[in-house]
């Protein structure tokens, strides 16, 4: 008869660990589902933030371009680059098309930069004023993203995270590097 009692104790102990997992998956589960939802909007809103670098980019160059013709080499060769990675539409080829936006717009701004007659001009003035409002407006964009993918990742690495990753294939959200 003890036996019998320690087997029926044992098995609603073994049951109500089943249920306390599950509802933890479930809790899980659901959170995950929110945080994506998060991250996917506010990815979006960073990519709007970044939408405006290629006009940037475009004035930048036709203002340095008449002192230094390499202004425009490195914005046709962006241009180019961006032209052969416009196809992926996956967060990171969105990250490496941001990013080489900003490293030609800092290579043309540097060689702006040796031309005292050209930054003193009221016109790069105006230009420097719109990309550094466009940059902040990126960089707390980027910020939210960035917060709302480590929240996701966060769950995503709980014991529980860890059981949906095996069941569904969940793959955590990529940071972007700022």
């Amino acid at each position: 008869m003890k036996a019998l009692r320690l087997a029926a104790y044992l098995f609603v102990a073994i049951l109500m660990a089943g249920f306390a997992l599950a509802f933890g998956v479930y809790q899980s589960y659901s959170e995950l589902a929110q945080l994506n939802l998060e991250a996917k909007s506010r990815f979006s809103s960073w990519e709007a933030a970044g939408s405006p670098a290629d006009d940037l980019l475009s004035e930048l160059t036709d203002m340095t371009n008449p002192y230094d013709s390499r202004a425009r080499t490195i914005a046709e060769h962006a241009r180019d680059e961006l032209a052969e990675n416009s196809a992926g539409s996956s967060p990171d080829a969105a990250i490496h098309r941001h990013l080489l936006r900003a490293k030609a717009i800092r290579d043309v701004a540097g060689i702006a930069s040796e031309y005292p007659q050209l930054i003193q001009s009221d016109l790069f003035k105006e230009w420097r004023g719109s990309y550094e409002a466009q940059r902040l407006v990126s960089e707390s964009a980027l910020q939210g993203y960035n917060d709302a993918a480590g929240k996701y990742n966060r769950v995503l690495d709980s014991f529980s995270g860890k059981v949906i990753s095996l069941l569904f294939t969940v793959p955590p959200k990529p940071a972007i590097p700022g």
